[in-house]
């Protein structure tokens, strides 16, 4: 059994050669190479070379390109901060001042950010390692994504102050996701991973969770397993 067949047949609950091991190995792979954090973020082609070497020395059943969580919402607008050794945080949210829909568009995922330089690390791992190995890109949530447009106190007030807008932002993420989503597919990710920590039980209650996130993550499971995304 490859990796892809072993987890496949994991999630379909038949027998398989061993357990599959997919370790959430992401800025760690940095580390291991020897590589500057702040590099590995934002160039494709050493973070598809650091996931190969630790992949090699580890030898689990899946790599990842996967740079962090503030892919889309920087690509769309929201201002970052580097600093050295770790993960970017948002500085401004793009939406932050003033939630004008209009000023919301759709990043391309070829052009915007450093989407393309997610997509160049998809293919080298994909080159690289063919289906010996889950090649795993990376999308967030509907309801991440949007707290990280606007700020996650302004997006729960919005929620219920103004549920239309609320509701077209999340549509709007869906969108985004989708696109950036398939586009990783496309360029050779067997599957993207969704990153929705904004949704956990710690921040919404399961009710607000089953009306407005549960239906968009369907959406978008749906757009991708069309797609041809694996291990679904």
């Amino acid at each position: 059994m490859n990796s892809i067949e072993r987890t496949q047949a994991t999630i379909d609950f038949k027998s398989a050669d061993h357990v599959p091991v997919i370790a959430q190995v992401f800025g760690h792979a940095a580390c291991f190479a020897g590589a500057p954090l702040t590099d590995y973020l934002r160039n494709g082609e050493l973070l598809a070379h650091c996931q190969i070497q630790a992949l090699n020395h580890y030898g689990y059943d899946a790599v990842f390109a996967v740079m962090d969580v503030n892919v889309e919402t920087e690509a769309m607008g929201s201002v970052l901060e580097y600093r050295e050794g770790q993960y970017p945080f948002i500085k401004a949210y793009a939406l932050s001042e003033d939630i004008d829909l209009k000023k919301v568009s759709m990043p391309d995922p070829y052009l915007a950010g450093r989407m393309p330089e997610l997509l160049k690390a998809v293919k080298i791992l994909r080159r690289e390692i063919g289906d010996r190995k889950l090649v795993i890109g990376c999308v967030l949530g509907p309801m991440t994504l949007t707290t990280q447009l606007i700020g996650i106190e302004k997006a729960l007030y919005l929620a219920i102050d103004e549920p239309d807008k609320f509701t077209y932002l999340l549509n709007f993420a869906v969108e985004v996701i989708i696109q950036f989503g398939l586009a990783q597919i496309e360029a050779g990710a067997h599957l993207p991973v969704v990153f929705d920590p904004s949704s956990s039980p710690a921040v919404i209650p399961p009710q607000f969770f089953r009306e407005f996130e549960l239906p968009r993550l369907k959406r978008v499971f749906s757009a991708f397993k069309e797609a041809g995304a694996v291990a679904n």
